[in-house]
């Protein structure tokens, strides 16, 4: 009897854990490395667009539709898309998607996609990326339904934590590198716009390049 419990908490837990088939964790295709930017529009998004420039490098930014209220976020915004880089749906409020009924699910994703594509015209294709990186088969259903391609991520250096700073970001970032071969595998990487990523981000490039990755949008790296 109590093996049979046991068997069935695992079932139920590995139910609600398990990613859906579906939800894209890394790049089609190996050598690529995709920079990926959640939770903007925010201040520092001009200066990692420079960064950006400077380097020669288009990312994505999967941002929260309330930040555009905002004018001046928004004209930030209109400058990622002019200087190529593709922009991804992070939801309106930021909650999480399995703990909301299919109604308010679809109100998150598509208020945020309203304010996306109003704003940059000609509809692109459409990506998420589900808010705390959560996501079980009912919400994923819903997603796909609306057409979007629902992206996590391979690595996530937790850039937001308060402990992270620039040192450690590269240092978790090269120590990754060491054990990646860009012939076998590719790199999804989940960053915030935060100082320390500032900090750090020219550095990773470099590392990345000489490792031999080359860096492309999520159009590039999960292709129709």
């Amino acid at each position: 009897m109590k093996l049979c419990i046991l068997l069935f908490c695992l079932v139920y837990i590995l139910g609600f854990t398990q990613v859906p088939v579906g939800v894209h964790t890394s790049c089609t295709q190996p050598g690529m490395i995709a920079l990926t930017f959640d939770d903007g529009v925010t201040k520092k998004t001009l200066d990692i667009l420079d960064i950006l420039d400077r380097e020669q490098v288009k990312a994505t930014f999967f941002v929260v539709g309330e930040t555009l209220i905002e004018r001046g976020r928004l004209q930030i915004l209109k400058q990622a898309h002019e200087r190529g880089h593709v922009i991804g749906n992070h939801t309106w409020t930021h909650l999480d998607l399995n703990a909301l009924p299919p109604v308010r699910v679809q109100e998150e994703v598509l208020m945020a996609q309203n304010g996306i594509d109003l704003n940059l015209g000609a509809k692109q294709r459409r990506y998420l990326r589900p808010p705390f990186g959560e996501i079980r088969q009912h919400a994923y259903d819903i997603l796909a339904d609306l057409g979007y391609t629902v992206v996590l991520w391979t690595l996530d250096l937790k850039d937001w934590q308060s402990s992270q700073t620039s040192q450690r970001l590269l240092a978790r970032f090269k120590k990754e590198l060491e054990s990646s071969d860009p012939i076998k595998r590719s790199i999804l990487l989940l960053l915030h716009e935060k100082h320390n990523t500032l900090e750090s981000l020219p550095e990773m490039i470099h590392s990345a390049r000489a490792k031999g990755f080359k860096f492309v949008t999520i159009n590039e790296c999960i292709p129709h």
